[in-house]
């Protein structure tokens, strides 16, 4: 037997890399998401629904009407969270699980819509309480442990007629306070059932607003979890072959179904060059996705790279040049292949600050060269450019900076007491600064 399970899970795994889950191409900034939408399957309700509107919550506008046998397909842009749903005349609107397009076209997204009439009897089952408008008063979300095997069908017509599909035996988490209710053999909610049946379904009643994680377990099957965008009002059916479908061995979760991490990229409003900014990365989502690698951009340079730990990294920014910055950042969790983008940050680098000092005897004379000794210092960075001496408003010398202290000899021709100080001019990366004032006594 387990040697023919295997041989079921490595025909469902080629299957499904055709299937559920196809490469859009790495140029593309959209993918497609397909599916059909039909009758949920009910007192032999097993009615394909043409003509019913798919529309994606999050665009507003964006829809399209399932055409032959209910089928649809959509285009939506990739690297966002997708929620699609759909309504058709005396069907009760559903929304399916939420996705986070990752690179590849989604099929067999399907919507199971129940009539407006069933809707009304299995909330009743389900002891989730309906508004005038026969919507849950808080979230209602259903799925299916789905079986393996069912996950092998390319056409829908085959996927359609596998029944019953569920895995018996499955026990499902929480939707925050709400406890799964389980479907029964004869496809209603029992509220006397601790487990799965054999038709596979669970509803949650009562979900609160949010987003919401479901997964669920077993002592021989392992199945894929998937993300629930509740809302007052809403009916979810994450519906075969998605939802709480049953993993085959070595198989993860489709990227997907997972909730996409938020990313947040801090960074100082403003800095000096070569000053010790940093820019912080903070990674919010489920167990699971906030380790990972994160890279820091401005623009198409490489700024830095950082392994975050616990949702957290830090990346240096003393490399960033004088001037208007606009950073991104790019994160992606460990052992996903799709990266999540924060917004970007914008940052102004000023020059940096020096300080210049000047050394001078304090007695000279005037047929003599006087050594005065300058040092430019500045934070990060080595200062280039010039220094000028100067005796009150007259400039003695102009010499070019060099590394440490340095010395600048000049001749001071008139006698009496003499103010001498050195002005640094700047360069790309540092301010000009000056010294203060030494008082030179000369005969």
């Amino acid at each position: 037997m387990k040697h023919s399970r295997s041989l079921l899970a490595a025909s469902v795994m080629g299957v499904l890399a055709t299937t559920l889950a196809v490469p859009a191409g790495a140029a593309s900034d959209t993918v497609t998401i397909s599916g059909n939408a039909y009758a949920f399957i009910f007192a032999g309700n097993t009615d394909r629904l043409p003509g019913a509107v798919i529309g994606v919550d999050q665009i507003p506008g964006l829809t399209v009407v399932a055409g032959a046998n209910g089928a649809y397909e959509i285009e939506v842009p990739d690297d966002r969270d997708i929620t699609l749903h759909a309504t058709a005349p005396g069907y009760h609107e559903v929304y399916t699980q939420t996705f986070h397009t990752s690179g590849a076209d989604l099929k067999q997204v399907n919507f199971q819509m129940p009539t407006t009439q069933v809707f009304g009897a299995m909330a009743q089952f389900a002891g989730a309480p309906l508004d005038g408008d026969g919507n849950p008063v808080e979230c209602a979300v259903v799925s299916t442990a789905f079986e393996l095997k069912g996950r092998s069908f390319a056409d829908f017509d085959s996927f359609h007629n596998f029944r019953p599909h569920g895995v018996a035996g499955v026990v499902a988490s929480k939707a925050g306070p709400a406890s799964p209710r389980y479907f029964n053999a004869n496809v209603i909610p029992d509220a006397s059932l601790t487990e799965s049946s054999r038709d596979g379904g669970i509803a949650w009643t009562g979900v609160p607003a949010g987003r919401h994680t479901l997964s669920a377990s077993s002592p021989t099957h392992r199945f894929a979890s998937f993300v629930a965008d509740c809302r007052p009002g809403r009916f979810i059916n994450a519906s075969p072959p998605w939802g709480l479908h049953e993993l085959a061995n070595n198989e993860t979760t489709n990227e997907a179904a997972l909730a996409a991490p938020s990313v947040s990229l801090s960074v100082p409003a403003s800095t000096r060059f070569g000053a010790a900014a940093t820019a912080t990365i903070a990674v919010t989502g489920p167990d699971g996705s906030r380790d990972g690698v994160v890279t820091v951009k401005d623009g198409a340079r490489t700024v830095g790279s950082a392994d975050v730990v616990a949702g957290s990294a830090t990346i240096p920014l003393a490399a960033l040049s004088v001037g208007e910055h606009q950073l991104t950042a790019r994160y992606v969790p460990r052992g996903r292949s799709h990266w999540t983008t924060a917004a970007p940050a914008r940052i102004s680098v000023q020059r940096a600050t020096t300080s210049t000092t000047l050394a001078a005897p304090s007695r000279a004379d005037r047929k003599r060269m006087v050594s005065l000794r300058v040092r430019v210092r500045a934070t990060g960075t080595e200062p280039r450019g010039t220094v000028r001496i100067y005796d009150g408003t007259k400039r003695l010398r102009t010499m070019s900076v060099k590394a440490g202290t340095f010395v600048i000899k000049v001749r001071l021709k008139k006698t009496g007491k003499r103010s001498l100080r050195a002005v640094f001019s700047g360069d790309q990366v540092a301010e000009g600064s000056q010294s203060a004032v030494q008082r030179v006594r000369v005969r």
